[in-house]
């Protein structure tokens, strides 16, 4: 579940709510199912599909049944399922290891004054941060996973669900 509140131009707050899923198996695939609410009044819906066994990754657009399918190199070692794995060293950081969701966690905490408050609780054992928080003169966002559930995922989850209408697009 994620919350994004962006303060406009005008003074006012637009809040925009994303839910949705995330499956890892053990050969290392995930998917990330999103629904969007709230852009304009206009419910979106889209899915990740990171298949490192084909080295493929695939982004659907559930309103359409359209989607775009890219081949990519990754090596062992960035298999870390987030982009906030790590966190580089920052003025005032702090970092911790404490308990979140039943999950041993990395915190990371930054907040320069006036600039950003950030905090990420990072799951060495799912490779997924399960919070996440930065505030901004402009904008509060929240990332949290919730109920956590460790069970290998069907190999359905990873297959391309049938009409949908896939593009290539150019290797990284």
């Amino acid at each position: 579940e994620q919350s994004i509140s962006s303060r406009l131009p005008n003074g006012k707050r637009e809040q925009i709510s994303l839910q949705g899923s995330i499956y890892r198996d053990a050969k290392g695939r995930r998917r990330q199912d999103m629904r969007v609410v709230g852009v304009q009044g206009v419910d979106l819906a889209f899915s990740y599909i990171h298949d490192t066994v084909a080295n493929v990754m695939y982004v659907l657009d559930g309103v359409n049944k359209t989607g775009t399918r890219e081949e990519y190199f990754q090596s062992k070692e960035s298999n870390t399922g987030s982009d906030l794995a790590v966190v580089p060293e920052a003025l005032n950081s702090e970092i911790s290891v404490e308990h979140r969701e039943g999950l041993e966690c990395r915190v990371y905490r930054m907040k320069i004054p006036g600039e950003i408050e950030f905090e990420s609780w990072f799951s060495v054992e799912l490779r997924e941060v399960v919070f996440e928080k930065r505030v901004t003169p402009s904008e509060e966002k929240t990332i949290r996973l919730v109920n956590i559930k460790r069970v290998e995922p069907s190999s359905e989850r990873f297959v391309i669900p049938q009409g949908y209408e896939i593009t290539e697009t150019k290797k990284r």
